[in-house]
């Protein structure tokens, strides 16, 4: 009986024959995406105004990123803030060049999609298309848009990407990648 009991354990846990197991794969499957997806819909809510922070969890300092069209670079460019800092939803902010950028959403954005392990600019792609040092964590992709949008460029787009080593993820970095800019 216990060793009917250890096998099945070990194939709950254990990724199908030819899996990615290597980098945010592995990392994805072992945090459950459920958690994270929950998480980053906590995050998307609180930073539209519909939740309060108390409900999340976020490291001692989070790393702020914009892509690289936003900035001008090819690169991107990133800000770290304390968790104190971003309790202010408006705190969620940088700046590039001469703009400030916001990761607050657009009010009238209602449809949300929210995906573990993919990235969201105007389409689903790869993380480390856009932020390859940022795509080897576990991360979800979240898209805000209009009940019924017209194009892409309607879009709140942002990734979240936590710390897993807890039992509740918490946030450690997020990337906001509006189509247009």
């Amino acid at each position: 009986m216990l060793l009917a009991l250890l096998i099945g354990c070990a194939s709950e846990s254990s990724p199908p024959a030819g899996a990615d197991t290597s980098g945010a794969s592995a990392a994805l499957a072992a945090a459950r995406p459920a958690a994270l997806e929950g998480a980053a819909r906590e995050l998307a809510s609180f930073l539209a105004g519909d939740a309060a922070l108390d409900t999340l969890a976020l490291a001692d300092t989070v790393e702020l990123h914009l892509a690289p069209e936003g900035t001008g670079t090819s690169t991107g460019t990133s800000v770290r803030l304390s968790r104190g800092e971003l309790r202010d939803r408006n705190a969620w902010r940088m700046r590039a060049g001469q703009r400030w950028y916001s990761f607050v959403p657009p009010s009238g954005l209602t449809q949300t999609t929210v995906r573990a392990g993919t990235h969201f600019n105007c389409r689903e792609v790869p993380l480390a298309s856009r932020v390859p040092a940022l795509a080897t964590r576990p991360h979800v992709g979240v898209r805000l848009e209009p009940p019924t949008p017209k194009s892409c460029l309607e879009t709140w787009n942002a990734t979240f990407v936590f710390d897993t080593s807890a039992a509740t993820p918490r946030l450690v970095a997020a990337l906001y990648d509006q189509w247009e800019w």
